[in-house]
């Protein structure tokens, strides 16, 4: 959330790019009506590129943008200088440290002192508040980096990326968690939620000798816990519960004065989403002193918090009176835990003496860290633990370090004569929580002779055209042997490449002086005329794995080898053609021009085709189809890219539906299809799939008699048999029923109905709001499991079974998601018209499904209930079931205008979410939500949120605001509390007319016009 106060200002440079909801028109078998489905999101880019904002090199960027700044939007413009500018400080800074290291010198640290009866560090101090909507992280991180000497600001740590580059991950490995990769690249370019511990990298390239410590603590649940055997009494709960504060208070406590006194480190604090930063704790340990950097004046932004009242805050349910109400009333606020964060150095030794001294962290975490003579850091994770770390994930970003995790438990036995265990545990530990380590994947002993530094100016820096020239070099080496080039064939073909990594060596003092060697270019040119091409590999071999670049050795883009693919068969066409002329420029070009830019972005292929592209230019101007084959094949054959092509032709042509009755008939052999193998049906199956589409794509164009090539089918074929909706539908020995039926009508239906299952299983993706389904499935169970079985009541365990599977499972999948709803609608079933206890299961239901669903889906089973109940256009019908029912009543209109809000900005919410927040500052704004603890508790304000809401839904303002303004527009208007979008009839455009509302701007806060009663819709 913004500051509080009038000089909040945002950054200069944003770092960040908007994001759009993928979707698909689908058929709803409901409605029988064309509908547009998310399938997915995908960030808005014009000159940018998907590669480049999931980049942290910074020679990369540079190129990058020099190539392509004028493609780029004004925007992107921006976005791009946020990142170079990030970039190079963050490169100065690493050079810097290791220029430190290699002179012996460690990281600078304070020692804590007492200020006004607090120990501490009185001197760091937030330099003014948060620049960003949610950049409560960064400042939290500038501080902790602070306590090192480390000076980085806020916007620098916003512009920061990890180098994907170094990820480890298989292309099989890639694709399985393309969800997590994606949530991770939009989590750093969009200002919404962000956090220290997923960003932990950073650490590795200013402070490279430094690890991360994280304590995350959450509340009791009591619903967890058993006395002999039985839920607790109301005063065995109480006791449990004042158990459970007194030891939080203490894990806070000695925490805190741990990081403080001994890691000498400030600590990251965060509650309700709020990072605050602790420089001291009081020298009775009672209370902290922090730096909040949502208050707007400096006096404001140093706060002292007393620890008791910290902990309870986060850890118990509080009690207020809301005075807004008359008479005033009370509510309660459901707890969320706390989490900390801070630094702590490891020691490491010089490099002379790494074999007699070892590397250590803390004390407590000795046997779990070890490192070899290069630096190469092992961690030994304990294995009943690992999936719990909170670090070391390469698919969230963390690609240079890794995690060790231990649990935080409490002993349960506080009741004497008593026994008290935890369901979950089996024990009477209680897991309070977790505390990770992060360690680097290296790190860098005192005085290496071996590290990267320039002695002149204390800065060092690899030239980034050295990796790829030493690529070439290597790539032509192994050609030259391939091929079989005589002595004087080979020195003239390799020469010119030998010597300019010859002069990258000769000039660079950090990598001259691993050779050791006072006549070092006399020896490298005789090595070479030696033995050209065996000492041009070796050589190559030995700088990559001297220079750590062995990642920059591997693999070409995607998007080359792809496009280079689609060029290959435009220009069959064009040859089979004979098309001519300008046409046939045109034709070209346009995939000519995407694969040049795709070569000048890539430092490897620009130097692989350094100096071609002029000539390629006036030889493509003379004779465009047989220069560009040239070209390809040439190119095919330097990249050993033969499986490039299937087939060389475009093949025999035969007519489509004959190849369709001919593999039907191959597929029912004398045996049954049950004879051949599952390959054989798969690829039968495949192909029909093919031909079917290409036939109806034909058919569409008006040929009454579609015929298609071997080569088109090949290429579709391929494509179907990757798919994941048509490998689901064979799956189970489905190819086999499939195969009976003989009727590809049948086919295409069966592989429609699995296309849909696979994009709802798609949409019932909870891992971006894990946590927080899961706490509130957590209390859904228990008060399901209070209501108890009544009679007749046979599918309740399978019922609150899958309500717990969601609560208490880490990474449920999206299949699991959708299997427990699809069990929770069959128990409400026959619930609908329900009263008394039964009731009471129903309305749990159905706040579980508004949790677990997506947020279309269930607005469409909240109506397909009024439909039944022929209330569908009767809103003030008690029948009516309407979205907003459903909600936890304690909790405060302001955090579920925030989560709504936060629907919207992640592209998944609906047009009744817009509404609902204009409804909810509409009747509740004057009461004070915003700057009080206003809830829903009362049966009649709920009532009163969703009559609004409805009122607002039928507004033909509201209709044509949703229709005629952008969706960048309107999520322009959720800045702040939503005051935009409240006030949303003052930016309706005229007729045919559109008016742009500026982005990322911050708006002044006031209260939406108000009439008498409430506005007018």
């Amino acid at each position: 959330m913004p500051p509080i106060g009038k000089d909040f200002k945002v950054d200069k440079n944003h770092p960040f790019i908007e994001y759009e909801a993928i979707t698909q028109q689908v058929v709803n078998p409901q409605t029988n009506q064309p509908e547009d489905v998310i399938i997915g999101y995908s960030p808005k880019l014009t000159g940018l590129t998907p590669e480049i904002i999931s980049n942290g090199d910074l020679a990369t960027l540079m190129s990058f943008y020099q190539q392509n700044q004028d493609k780029m939007t004004e925007n992107e413009k921006v976005y791009m200088q946020a990142r170079i500018e990030a970039s190079t400080e963050i490169d100065r800074l690493r050079n810097k440290a290791y220029a430190d290291i290699a002179e012996g010198r460690q990281p600078e640290t304070q020692t804590p002192s007492n200020q006004n009866g607090y120990l501490g560090y009185a001197d760091i101090k937030s330099p003014g508040i948060q620049t960003s909507g949610n950049g409560c992280w960064s400042v939290a991180y500038s501080l902790l980096l602070k306590s090192r000497g480390v000076d980085l600001s806020q916007d620098i740590i916003r512009g920061w990326r990890p180098d994907q580059t170094k990820q480890n991950l298989t292309d099989q490995q890639k694709l399985n968690a393309q969800g997590e990769i994606a949530a991770a690249n939009q989590r750093m370019n969009s200002d919404e939620i962000n956090n220290i511990p997923e960003n932990a990298d950073l650490l590795t390239q200013v402070l490279p000798n430094t690890s991360m410590k994280t304590i995350e603590a959450v509340p009791i649940f009591m619903s967890d816990i058993q006395v002999d055997g039985k839920n607790p009494t109301a005063e065995e709960a109480k006791a449990i519960k004042e158990k459970y504060i007194e030891q939080s208070v203490t894990l806070f406590k000695k925490s805190v004065t741990r990081a403080l006194t001994e890691d000498h480190s400030p600590v990251a604090v965060t509650k309700n989403g709020h990072y605050m930063t602790i420089t001291g704790i009081s020298e009775d340990g009672s209370r902290i002193r922090c730096e909040d950097t949502l208050q707007a004046t400096a006096e404001e932004r140093t706060r002292y918090i007393k620890i008791e009242d910290f902990v309870k805050d986060a850890m118990e349910e509080k009690e207020v009176i809301d005075k807004s109400t008359d008479p005033p009333t009370k509510k309660t606020i459901f707890p969320t835990g706390f989490g900390m964060t801070w630094l702590s150095d490891i020691k490491v030794p010089e490099y002379d003496k790494r074999n007699i001294q070892h590397i250590s962290g803390r004390q407590d975490e000795k046997d779990y860290i070890d490192a070899d003579e290069d630096g190469n850091l092992e961690i030994k994770i304990l294995t009943e633990n690992k999936d719990y770390s909170a670090y070391g994930k390469p698919t969230a970003g963390q690609i240079e370090g890794k995690g060790l995790n231990i649990p935080v438990v409490m002993d349960l036995n506080v009741l004497p004569g008593k026994t008290v265990t935890s369901k979950s545990q089996k024990n009477s530990s209680y897991r309070m929580g977790s505390y990770d380590s992060y360690y680097p994947n290296k790190v860098y002993y005192l005085k290496d002779p071996t590290l990267s530094r320039n002695r002149q100016n204390g800065q060092y820096q690899i030239n980034p055209d050295l990796a790829p020239s030493i690529r070439r070099f290597k790539r032509k080496a192994v050609q030259a042997r391939k091929n079989g080039y005589p002595y004087e064939q080979a020195v003239q073909f390799l020469q010119e490449d030998y010597v300019r990594v010859r002069d990258y060596i000769l000039n660079d003092q950090n990598i001259s002086s691993r050779f050791n060697d006072p006549n070092l270019r006399n020896d490298l040119d005789a090595a070479f005329m030696n033995d050209p091409i065996g000492y041009s590999i070796s050589l190559s071999d030995d700088l990559v794995n001297n220079l750590g670049l062995q990642q920059k050795m591997q693999g070409l883009p995607n998007n080359f080898v792809a496009t280079l693919r689609n060029l290959d068969k435009k220009v069959d066409d064009a040859i089979a053609h004979n098309y001519k002329g300008q046409f046939l420029d045109t034709f070209l070009r346009e995939d000519v021009t995407k694969l040049w830019d795709i070569i000048t972005a890539d430092p490897y292929l620009s130097r692989e085709y350094s100096g071609i592209k002029d000539t390629f230019n006036q030889n493509f101007t003379a004779n465009p189809a047989q220069f560009t084959k040239a070209f390809i094949n040439d190119t095919i054959e330097v990249f050993e890219l033969g499986g490039l092509r299937r087939s060389q032709t475009l093949g025999s042509i035969k007519d489509t539906k004959l190849m369709m009755d001919m593999r039907w008939r191959a597929l029912n052999p004398d045996g049954g299809p049950g004879t051949l193998s599952p390959d054989q049906r798969k690829d039968m199956l495949a192909e029909i799939v093919a031909l079917s589409e290409i036939q109806a794509r034909k058919m569409m164009k008006g040929d009454k008699n579609p015929q298609t090539t071997t080569r088109e089918l090949s290429d579709l074929t391929e494509k179907v048999k990757t798919d994941k909706a048509f490998n689901q539908m064979i799956a189970n020995g489905n190819d086999v029923k499939l195969a009976k039926l003989r009727d590809t009508k049948k086919l295409k239906s069966s592989l429609i109905s699995s296309i849909k299952l696979v994009k709802s299983e798609r949409d019932y993706d909870i891992s971006s709001h894990r946590k927080l389904t899961q706490k509130r499935c957590k209390f859904l169970a228990a008060r399901f499991e209070e209501a108890g079985a009544g009679k007749n009541d046979r599918e309740f365990d399978s019922t609150l079974e899958s309500i717990r599977y969601i609560s208490a499972t880490q990474n449920a999948s999206s299949q699991e998601v959708m299997q427990c709803v699809n069990n929770v609608k069959e128990y409400i079933s026959d619930k609908m018209n329900a009263r008394g206890a039964d009731r009471t299961k129903w309305g749990l239901c159905m706040m579980f499904l508004k949790e677990t669903m997506p947020r279309k889906e269930f607005e469409d089973y909240c109506r397909q209930i009024n439909v039944s109940r022929g209330v569908e256009n009767k809103p003030s019908s008690a029948k009516y079931v309407s979205p907003e029912m459903f909600g936890y009543k304690k909790e405060p209109v302001r955090c579920a205008l925030a989560e709504t809000k936060h629907r919207l900005l992640e592209g998944k919410g609906t047009e009744r979410d817009y509404a609902a927040i204009i409804a909810m500052r509409t009747k509740f704004d004057y009461v004070g939500f915003l700057d009080g603890e206003k809830t829903f508790e009362k049966e009649a304000d709920r009532r009163k949120y969703i009559k609004e809401t409805e009122k607002v839904l039928a507004s033909p303002e509201f209709k044509r605001f949703m229709k005629e303004v952008p969706d960048d527009q309107k999520k322009a208007l959720l800045v702040g509390e939503c005051d935009g979008l409240v006030n949303y009839r003052t930016i309706l455009p005229p007729v045919a007319q559109t008016q742009t509302v500026q982005k990322n701007q911050p708006q002044n806060r006031q209260k939406p016009t108000q009439p008498a009663t409430s506005p007018q819709l």
